[in-house]
C-alpha cells in the first residue's frame, strides 16, 4: 500500500505534456538540472529513453564547455568528447584549439592524432597559428604521424623560423612523413652545419629504413668523432648493410666502448655471434649501456643475476630491466624496490649515450627536488617506466606475477593499482580471480577496495559487486573528476612511450567506474549517468555527458 501511495504521488508530479523542445530549451539556457528532470518525465511518459534526445542534451552540454574561458571546463569538455568517440566531436577539439591555454590545446590535438578523417588536418593546421612553440611542434609530430600531404610545408615552415639548434627535433618528422620533398629536407639536414642535427638525421634515416642514404652514412662511419661512428655504426646494422662488415669489424676494435658496442650490436644484426661475449665483457665492467644491450643476448641471464647485485643502484635498475627482458624471476626482488618506491622519492630517467643511438636509465634521488631544479618532469616519465615495467611482470611466470601483485596491493601503492587491476583483468585465471576479490573485501584500503570491485563488475564476476559499485558511485557525485597528469611533449615521450591526460588515482577510478557503466549500454547506467549529471558537481557533467553519448551509441 504503502509502495502505491508513493508511486501515486510520484506520477502526479509527472507534467502531462513535455515536449523535445522544452528540454532542449532549458539546457541551451543552462538550466541542467530542469532539463534532465523535464527530460525524465518526457521518457515517462514515453515509456522509452530518446536517444537522439538524450545525445543532443549531451553533445549541447559538452559545446557549452568547449565555448567556455574557464580551462578546467575546456579541458574536462575534449575530455568528454574524446570519451564519446563520435565524429561530431571535432567541433569541440576546434574550439579547443581557439582556447588562450597552451594545455587545452595540447588536449585538443593529441585527442585530434587518433581521428582518421580529413577534417582533423584543417583542425590540425590551425595549431601553427599558436603562440606556443611546443603546440606547432605538437601538431607537426602528429601530421607528420599520419603521413599528411601538407605535414611537410607546415613542418619545414615551423623549422625555418627557430634558432639553428632547434633543427634537432625535425629529422624524425621528415623521415616519418617519407615522401618526395620530406626526404629532400632530411637529405639537406643530413649535411647541416651542426654536428647534432647530423647524427639525428642519420639515425632517423635509418629508423624508417632509407637505405638510398646508405653512401652519406658509410661515409660519416669513416670520421674520427666517436659520436658520429657510434651513429654511424648503429645506423649500417639498422639498415642490415652487409658490405659495412669489414667497416664495422674495425669500429668494433675502438678505443671507445660506446662505439665498440654500437658496432658490436650491427654486427650480431648481420650474423657474428661472437660479438655478443664483447658486449658481455663489457658489462661485466659495470657499462650501463652494455648492461642494456645484454636483455637481447642469449646466455647473459647468469652475468645479469649477478649485476644485480652491485652496490650501485645505476648497475642495479639496468640490470633489473634486461632481466626481466628475458623474463628472469630473479629480476624479482629489484623490480619491487622500482615498483615499490612511493616511500623513498626516487625517480627515473633515461641518459642517452653521445649519439643518443643507446639509452639507459638512472635513478634520481629526491626526484620532486631534481625535477624543479632541472625544470624536467621526472615523477611523469619515472611513472610511465614503473607502468611499463609492471606490464612486462606479466611476462614473467603466473605465481611471480601474483607475487609482485600482492607486494603491490599490501604495501598500497596507488599510482599503479589501475593498472595493475587491469593486468589482472586480463589475465583472468582462477588465482587472478581470487586476488581480485581477497582485495575487494581488504579492509583499510578502500581505494584498493572499489577498483578491486570495479575489476570483478567488469568481468561479470558472480557476487556483489555490481551493488558495491553502484553504491559507492553513488556517494561520490560530489566529488571533483578533473585531476590529470601533466601532459609531456613528444620529444619526451619517444624515449618513454605513449603519454595521454589521464586522471589521477580517485578521478581516474570515477571516470572508469562510469566508463564500465557506459560499456555495457544498459538502461541502469544510463540512468545513473543522468543522476549524477543532475545532482552532481557542475564541472563533472562535461565528463558524464561524454559518458552518456558512448552508453546510447
Amino acid at each position: 500500500m504503502i509502495q502505491l501511495l508513493i508511486a501515486s504521488s510520484l506520477l502526479t508530479l509527472v507534467p502531462l505534456h513535455v515536449s523535445k523542445n522544452q528540454v532542449l530549451f532549458s539546457m541551451q539556457s543552462g538550466q541542467i538540472k530542469q532539463a534532465i528532470d523535464l527530460y525524465e518525465s518526457y521518457a515517462h511518459l514515453k515509456h522509452k529513453h530518446d536517444f537522439d534526445l538524450l545525445k543532443e542534451l549531451a553533445f549541447g552540454l559538452l559545446e557549452d564547455g568547449a565555448k567556455s574561458v574557464d580551462q578546467e571546463k575546456q579541458l574536462l569538455s575534449l575530455y568528454g568528447a574524446g570519451i564519446a568517440g563520435i565524429s561530431s566531436s571535432l567541433e569541440i577539439y576546434a574550439q579547443g584549439m581557439m582556447s588562450a591555454h597552451p594545455l587545452v590545446q595540447m588536449t585538443a590535438i593529441q585527442l585530434l592524432g587518433d581521428i582518421e578523417d580529413d577534417r582533423s588536418e584543417e583542425i590540425l593546421s590551425r595549431a601553427f597559428t599558436s603562440p606556443f612553440l611546443l603546440i606547432q611542434m605538437e601538431a607537426a609530430f602528429q601530421l607528420a604521424k599520419r603521413k599528411s600531404h601538407r605535414a611537410t610545408g607546415y613542418i619545414e615552415g615551423l623549422m625555418q623560423k627557430l634558432p639553428p639548434p632547434f633543427r634537432i627535433y625535425f629529422p624524425q618528422l621528415f623521415a616519418m612523413v617519407g615522401n618526395r620533398e620530406a626526404i629532400a629536407s632530411l637529405q639537406r639536414l643530413m649535411g647541416d652545419a651542426l654536428m647534432g642535427v647530423r647524427l639525428a638525421s642519420t639515425l632517423a634515416a635509418a629508423k624508417y629504413g632509407r637505405d638510398d642514404f646508405l653512401k652519406a652514412i658509410r661515409a660519416s662511419a669513416t670520421h674520427l668523432n666517436p659520436a658520429e661512428q657510434e651513429v654511424a655504426a648503429t645506423a649500417l646494422g639498422f639498415l642490415k648493410d652487409s658490405h659495412s662488415i669489414p667497416v664495422l669489424q674495425h669500429l668494433a676494435s675502438s678505443r671507445d666502448p660506446i662505439v665498440q658496442l654500437a658496432a658490436c650490436r650491427s654486427l650480431l644484426i648481420l650474423g657474428e655471434e661472437e660479438r655478443e661475449q664483447q658486449i658481455i665483457d663489457l658489462a661485466k665492467e659495470k657499462n650501463l649501456y652494455a648492461i642494456s644491450l645484454l636483455g637481447s643476448i642469449d646466455g647473459s641471464e647468469d652475468v645479469l643475476a649477478k649485476l644485480i647485485k652491485d652496490s650501485n643502484q645505476h648497475v642495479r635498475l639496468n640490470a633489473m630491466m634486461s632481466l626481466l627482458m628475458k623474463r628472469d624471476v630473479r629480476s624479482l626482488p629489484e623490480l619491487k624496490k622500482v615498483l615499490i618506491n612511493h616511500r623513498s622519492g626516487h625517480g627515473y630517467r633515461p641518459n642517452s649515450s653521445p649519439g643518443r643511438s643507446l639509452t639507459t636509465w638512472k635513478v634520481i634521488p629526491s626526484a620532486i627536488q631534481y625535477a624543479k631544479k632541472h625544470q624536467e618532469d621526472i615523477p611523469t616519465i619515472s611513472l610511465s617506466i614503473r607502468e611499463r615495467l609492471l606490464e612486462a611482470s606479466l611476462e614473467l611466470d603466473e605465481a611471480s606475477f601474483l607475487q609482485l601483485a600482492t607486494s603491490l596491493f599490501r604495501e598500497d601503492v596507488r599510482d599503479l593499482i589501475p593498472l595493475l587491476i587491469s593486468l589482472l583483468e586480463n589475465l583472468k585465471t582462477e588465482q587472478a580471480i581470487a586476488l581480485l576479490k581477497q582485495q575487494a573485501d581488504k579492509a583499510g584500503a578502500p581505494f584498493i577496495r572499489v577498483y578491486a570491485t570495479l575489476g570483478l563488475y567488469r568481468l561479470n564476476i558472480e557476487g556483489p559487486y555490481e551493488e558495491r559499485l553502484f553504491s559507492w558511485i553513488s556517494q561520490q557525485w560530489q566529488e571533483p573528476l578533473f585531476h590529470f597528469r601533466p601532459l609531456l611533449p613528444w620529444m619526451q615521450r619517444e624515449e618513454v612511450g605513449l603519454f595521454q591526460l589521464t586522471p589521477e588515482e580517485t578521478s581516474r577510478l570515477m571516470i572508469e567506474a562510469f566508463e564500465s557503466l557506459a560499456d555495457r549500454h544498459e538502461k541502469k547506467g544510463i540512468e545513473i549517468l543522468l543522476q549524477a549529471m543532475r545532482n552532481g558537481l557542475e564541472d563533472n557533467r562535461y565528463i558524464l555527458a561524454g559518458l552518456l553519448i558512448k552508453a546510447i551509441h
